[in-house]
Order: C-alpha cells, then sequence, then structure tokens
C-alpha cells in the first residue's frame, strides 16, 4: 500500500508560514536578550547624561 502526503513544500502558503515563524523567532530572541541586559548599565547611561541613541550604540551594541 502506497502511502501519499501532499507537498506542503511545494505551496505558497507553506512557504509564507515559514517565513513568518522564522521572523518571529528572531523578534522573540532578540527581544528575550534585551530583557536581559542588567538594568544597571542602562541607569549609569542616564547617570552619565547619554541619550537613548547613545546608551544604546555605546552600550547595548557592543554588548551583542
Amino acid at each position: 500500500m502506497k502511502i501519499t502526503v501532499p507537498m506542503l513544500a511545494e505551496t505558497y502558503k507553506f512557504c509564507l508560514v515559514l517565513a513568518i515563524s522564522g521572523g518571529l523567532n528572531v523578534f522573540a530572541n532578540m527581544f528575550g536578550f534585551f530583557r536581559s541586559i542588567p538594568v544597571e548599565l542602562k541607569e549609569s547611561a542616564c547617570m552619565d547624561v547619554a541619550s537613548i541613541y547613545r546608551t544604546f550604540y555605546t552600550i547595548i551594541l557592543p554588548i551583542i
């Protein structure tokens, strides 16, 4: 007896689902990483009168 399985990989819906799920996975990983950065680092930059962008470029981005 031969079992046939529909070829999901050849449909546009399947490709769209893969693309969306891959993007959500990256977003979830980056979100979790940014939440794990200690608040003290951000507070120390705030005490040094650094803007949000300066904090990101000089403290958070080098950690990545």
